[in-house]
């Protein structure tokens, strides 16, 4: 009697190999007597994992942008005069100015400011720190004090237009007497100014007009 041992291999796809065993027993008239069968499974499915969710976030930075009471002025101003038809605009900004203590200037001495202004500074004139915020938004941190009364040789700036004109000032009262921001001719007449009641070191803005040509 002899013994048989079968072994069958099927592949499957996405499957490991399966290995099935059959055991039979053959009598002396060839007969075949099955004695085992025994299926033993040496595989695990092929599970094909799902590839980890990717997210994609949206990465977000800040942007800050710095800008200077300077710019901001101008940038203004350009806004301004654009819908005035683009008239020409000049600046004078006290915070690009560079500091000085009262004593570090002599009557007369000047300072040219973009080509236009000519500050006419006095022994008692000073740029000095002073944070500010005006009612339209506008702010600044230092000042120009000319120190004194205005004159056409000191404590005044000058500056020449070809036509009519509308200056506009950020100021501060400066006392308890309603001082007043002028504009003066060449030979030191009055062209127009303001007219008011006003606080002690409160800012104030004012635009006033000149109707002609002129040095002032």
């Amino acid at each position: 009697m002899k013994r048989t041992v079968a072994f069958l291999t099927i592949v499957l796809l996405g499957m490991a190999c399966v290995f099935a065993q059959s055991i039979y027993e053959t009598n002396d008239a060839g007969e075949r007597t099955l004695l085992s069968d025994a299926v033993t499974p040496t595989f695990q499915p092929m599970v094909q994992e799902t590839p980890a969710e990717t997210v994609v976030g949206v990465a977000s930075a800040e942007i800050t942008v710095v800008v200077t009471e300077e710019q901001a002025l101008a940038s203004r101003i350009a806004a301004e005069e654009e819908a005035a038809g683009g008239a020409a605009s000049h600046v004078l900004e006290g915070s690009a100015l560079e500091a000085f203590a009262a004593g570090s200037k002599a009557d007369g001495d000047t300072t040219e400011v973009d080509g236009f202004f000519t500050v006419i500074w006095s022994a008692k004139s000073k740029v000095d720190s002073s944070k500010k915020t005006w009612e339209d938004g506008y702010y600044s941190e230092q000042r120009i004090n000319l120190g004194g009364k205005f004159a056409t040789k000191k404590n005044s700036i000058r500056f020449t237009v070809d036509g009519p004109s509308v200056v506009k000032v950020w100021w501060v009262q400066g006392g308890e007497d309603n001082r007043e921001v002028g504009i003066f001719d060449a030979d030191g007449s009055l062209v127009v100014s303001t007219s008011g009641t006003y606080t002690k070191n409160s800012p104030y803005y004012t635009e006033l007009s000149i109707d002609a040509a002129g040095t002032y």
